[in-house]
């Protein structure tokens, strides 16, 4: 059984459960209700905190009144995006990816696959916590009752909320204490101080990703059992920095310095190492996959195999391998020269067409060979720069574009199998591991406030940007002589309507598409 039929199967049952204890009564006994399986847990304690916050009404006041512009140009950005979505789906159809998987809807650690879970946990409750507490907080400064706050449940923990008097807040004329001005800011409050959050945020994060430099570009991914790499003590996860005290930014660089042995560095764990290796050591490309039906498999080549030279000449790595296969052409026949443990061998193969392209194809999936060692390389250089230029990039609309996609497209924070790319710098190098765990944690909870920030600037109820704009209908159509409650309200209902089955657009067509 899979694992998604099993979580399938765990949430149903949670569901199920979750409706009879609300039929028999026992939610609303403990002040719980649901709205389909999402639990609301209220609770009355720590409601003080917002009457304390709220002494320092004419500093949240400013704060909600400055960023007005601020949410609107998200709310413009935001709808842009949505339109320029459904306008590239339509003209430039993509093939599903793992971004249009149903577990990378939500902003769930753990659950979205681009999301570290420990990181990602941090990010989301700091993100929550600062924008329902600061609609809370605008609340008790403009005299509206906060009821309770709680925590949302679906199974897991998925957000918290602040539940201020709906009657006061949106109730009917008579009911009602908050004028439109004063409704306005406290929808904008979450939205701005998402926005300040991330803004401190990010600037830590630059801070600290100064304080880290990369330890090279090449990892080794496996190391084969009994080569010559194990007995000289390579591992699997180690990142080579150097060969000969020269840098190594690339697989160029590499083979051009590993040719004549010497001392190879090494990294891994938060430590270097050295390992000194002989010259000429072999070097090739292997064979990790071969295509059924096509030559290499017809001639017998064989997964594990390692292919040094064709037609005399070297392939020392995967530049070399695709550099000559482009150079032959369709019927041609080669002869391979392949290690395989310590016996040569030569095969010669007769090319087929390519997938794609006018040049010969062999039917061969391969990937970079050093003596035993398969490596990877990594673009740790270019990803660095990157980061640092964070505030540079914001000058134009593609790096605003950039950063909202940042984690989907290129950067994930310094985790995973990229951590050992990266190191503290000789300058901060007395914080350790300290400064790659606040470069992560800024990191996330300034691009998740960012994000939720943003994604509550659409012009669609019942998120913040779809209140706001309301209110601001309302009064354009009061000024105009118009009673435009019911007007304003299908607007926005229409609007909400475009945007979310926007999403849903976007998520199906690809499969859609390409299954027609």
């Amino acid at each position: 059984m899979s694992l998604s039929l099993v979580l399938i199967m765990v949430f149903i049952t949670y569901w199920m459960v979750v409706e009879y204890l609300r039929v028999r009564g026992v939610l609303e006994r403990y002040n719980i209700s649901s709205l389909g399986p999402i639990l609301m847990i209220r609770t009355k304690k720590g409601l003080g905190i917002f009457d304390n916050l709220a002494r320092y009404g004419k500093v949240w006041r400013y704060i909600s009144t400055a960023g007005s512009p601020v949410l609107i140009a998200g709310m413009i950005y935001m709808f842009t995006l949505v339109l320029f979505m459904d306008y590239m789906m339509v003209t430039h159809p993509t093939p599903p990816t793992p971004a249009h998987q149903p577990r990378n809807i939500f902003l769930l650690p753990g659950i979205n696959q681009y999301i570290p879970l420990v990181w990602g946990i941090i990010g989301l409750a700091v993100t929550l916590a600062v924008h329902e507490f600061s609609h809370a907080v605008m609340c008790r400064v403009e005299g509206i009752r906060v009821k309770s706050v709680g925590l949302l449940l679906a199974l897991i923990p998925i957000g918290g909320f602040a539940e201020p008097d709906e009657k006061e807040l949106l109730g009917k004329e008579g009911e009602r204490k908050a004028d439109r001005r004063q409704r306005i800011m406290i929808f904008s409050a979450g939205v701005i101080s998402n926005f300040i959050i991330a803004m401190v945020a990010f600037a830590v994060f630059i801070w600290a990703v100064s304080g880290i430099q990369v330890t090279g570009n090449i990892m080794i991914t496996d190391v084969e059992k009994d080569s010559p790499a194990m007995s000289l003590g390579f591992e699997k996860g180690m990142v080579i920095s150097s060969v000969g005290g020269i840098k190594i930014k690339d697989f160029d660089t590499l083979m051009n310095q590993i040719k004549d042995g010497g001392v190879v560095e090494v990294y891994r764990g938060g430590s270097y190492r050295e390992i000194t290796i002989p010259p000429a050591p072999l070097t090739g490309v292997k064979i990790i996959d071969i295509m059924k039906g096509y030559p290499g498999e017809k001639a017998g080549l064989e997964t594990g195999m390692i292919i040094i030279s064709i037609d005399n000449v070297p392939t020392p790595d995967l530049k070399s391998f695709i550099n000559f296969m482009h150079s032959t052409k369709p019927g041609q026949l080669i002869e391979i020269h392949v290690m395989k443990g310590n016996e040569e061998r030569t095969v010669p193969v007769k090319l087929t067409t390519a997938p794609s392209g006018d040049y010969g194809f062999i039917g061969v999936i391969v990937q970079n060979y050093v003596m035993g060692l398969t490596l990877a390389e990594y673009p740790a250089d270019q990803v660095l720069e990157h980061l640092e230029n964070i505030p540079g990039r914001l000058r134009t609309f593609q790096g605003w574009l950039w950063l909202t996609a940042l984690p989907f497209i290129e950067f994930r924070g310094f985790v995973g199998d990229i951590a050992d790319f990266f190191a503290p710098s000789r300058d901060l190098a007395f914080l350790g591991p300290g400064i790659i765990w606040i470069a992560n944690a800024s990191f996330w909870i300034a691009w998740i406030n960012f994000y939720v920030g943003l994604f509550n600037c659409l012009p669609a109820i019942p998120l913040d940007g779809g209140r706001v704009l309301q209110e601001y209908m309302d009064y354009i159509f009061k000024k105009m002589g118009v009673r435009g409650e019911n007007h304003s309200k299908r607007i926005v209902t229409f609007l909400a309507f475009l945007v979310f089955s926007s999403f849903i657009f976007a998520l199906i067509a690809p499969y859609l598409i390409f299954k027609i």
